[in-house]
């Protein structure tokens, strides 16, 4: 099972444990963590000794829920105002072990908003009035760091934990660096964007002898999607895929599916969009003949790019994540 570690920072009072509450919720096969909760002391003392204990309180945890089969994506929010904190957890974390992706985010706001916030938790009793001062102070730290930094001023809790569940999906860069961690040999061509097979052969992208095209198919009652990779050259009838895959009724699925489900845009189709199907509703469908070619292309999740990579590796790497793949004699 793929892993996620979403690791959620900022100051005091910014909306961090709202936030990851949301984001739990909303990511399947989630667990969330505070870091206040492993320190939840009283009094509370700050100490070298303390400061140590509560990492290693965090670290194993995080640990234990990194290499559980039961949860795919695990929430961690804490203060984190400076990167050694970050990088020390990260470098006590079976990340390599569990292949876990880690989306580090800085959540920020205006220093008015942030007082207007803990103002309003301490109306409410949740904060004393001398977190006030120590968290905007704190507050142009998270500036260096290197996250990704979300200004939540304008935002809610809920519009803040669906930006960050975006930022989470496979791009170029995470698909390509994907691959390198896995140890996948392939060759990349960069390129203008290229919508069909037949741009692709007037832009001359390289590979062609192994090209490949994309059919994003769903059933009448929309509870079935395929994605039916053929060799360019194919053609085959939906009828014919129908009979194939013991389906009912084909057609082409929206461009909204193509978005929600595996993260792409139309002219951007790829067996490697597989990687965002986080509820592994889609199956992967390849033609015989690209498995007997032994590679095929594919666009890493973004059509300005092109890799050339072995069939059987992309398959390996699609079930590593839990996505079905069938092969078919089309």
């Amino acid at each position: 099972m793929a892993k996620t570690l979403y690791l959620i920072g900022g100051p005091m009072g910014v909306g961090k444990t709202a936030v990851a509450r949301r984001l739990r919720d909303a990511l399947p096969a989630s667990v969330m963590l505070d870091g206040d909760w492993c320190w939840d002391a009283s009094p509370f003392v700050v100490t070298d000794e303390t400061k140590a204990l509560v990492l290693d309180n965090i670290c194993h945890v995080l640990g234990n829920f990194l290499r559980c089969s039961a949860y795919e994506n695990i929430v961690f929010c804490w203060v984190m105002h400076e990167q050694a904190i970050i990088d020390a957890i990260c470098r006590h974390l079976p990340l390599a072990e569990t292949g876990c992706e880690v989306v580090s985010v800085s959540l920020t706001c205006t220093a008015d908003e942030l007082r207007r916030r803990i103002e309003g938790d301490v109306s409410a009793g949740v904060r004393t009035s001398d977190v006030i001062e120590r968290a905007l102070a704190r507050l142009p730290l998270y500036g260096t760091l290197d996250t990704i930094h979300m200004d939540t001023t304008d935002m809610n809790p809920d519009q803040v934990a669906e930006r960050i569940a975006h930022l989470a999906r496979f791009d170029k860069i995470r698909t390509l660096r994907l691959l390198d961690r896995r140890g996948i040999p392939y060759e990349l061509a960069e390129h203008a964007a290229v919508f069909t097979v037949q741009e692709a052969h007037d832009e001359q992208v390289p590979f062609a002898e192994f090209g490949a095209k994309n059919l994003f198919l769903r059933d009448d009652k929309h509870r079935a999607y395929y994605l039916v990779v053929l060799p360019d050259a194919k053609e085959v009838s939906l009828k014919r895929i129908q009979e194939l895959l013991g389906s009912r009724r084909l057609s082409f699925a929206s461009a909204n599916d193509l978005d929600r489900m595996l993260g792409l845009i139309p002219g951007a189709v790829s067996p490697l969009g597989a990687l965002n199907d986080a509820e592994h509703r889609v199956e992967v469908v390849l033609d015989r003949a690209l498995v007997d070619a032994g590679k095929l292309t594919a666009h890493p999740c973004d059509n300005t790019a092109t890799v050339l990579m072995g069939t059987q590796d992309l398959i390996d790497l699609l079930e590593s994540r839990g996505t079905t793949v069938r092969v078919i004699d089309a």
